[in-house]
C-alpha cells in the first residue's frame, strides 16, 4: 500500500517517479499487490531527489541487508537529501547506525529496535534536512 500510494500520489503531482527493485521481475508485496519495477537497483544512474522506502517487514529486511540499498541510503544521508521511511522500514537505519538520536516514528511491530533514536508516538514525523 505504501508503495502504490507513494507512487501514486507523486505521479499525480508531476513528478518523474522511479520504481526500483532490489532483484530481477516483479516485486510482490506483503498483500500479494504486484508491483513492475522500472529498474533495478543495479542500473541506477539518475541523480534522485527523494528516496522513499515503503513499509512492509519482508521489504525492510531486504533492505536493512542488501549493501547496495545501504549504500544508496547512506549516500542520500550524506547528500542531505529528502528520505521517507514509512511503516517498518526504519530497521533499515541500523545497518549502519544512519540518523541515530534523530526523531523517528515506526510500526509499531519495531519499535523496540529503534534504539538510540528519538522514538515519536506520531503517525508521521519529519525532521529537518540538516543532519549534521
Amino acid at each position: 500500500m505504501e508503495a502504490v500510494i507513494s507512487i501514486d500520489v507523486l505521479r499525480r503531482a508531476g513528478i518523474q517517479v522511479t520504481v526500483c527493485g532490489v532483484d530481477d521481475g516483479t516485486i510482490e508485496c506483503s498483500r500479494q499487490v504486484k508491483i513492475v519495477p522500472d529498474t533495478r537497483i543495479s542500473q541506477l544512474e539518475n541523480d534522485y531527489d527523494l528516496l522513499v522506502l515503503p513499509g512492509g517487514l519482508g521489504g525492510a529486511k531486504t533492505f536493512s541487508s542488501d549493501v547496495r540499498v545501504q549504500d544508496l541510503l547512506q549516500s542520500f544521508f550524506e547528500s542531505q537529501k529528502w528520505i521517507g521511511i514509512i511503516c517498518a522500514s526504519p530497521i533499515s537505519l541500523l545497518s549502519r547506525g544512519l540518523g541515530k538520536g534523530r526523531k523517528i516514528t515506526s510500526h509499531p511491530s519495531v519499535k523496540s529496535q529503534m534504539v538510540g533514536y528519538d522514538y515519536q508516538e506520531e503517525r508521521v514525523v519529519a525532521q529537518a534536512l540538516n543532519l549534521r
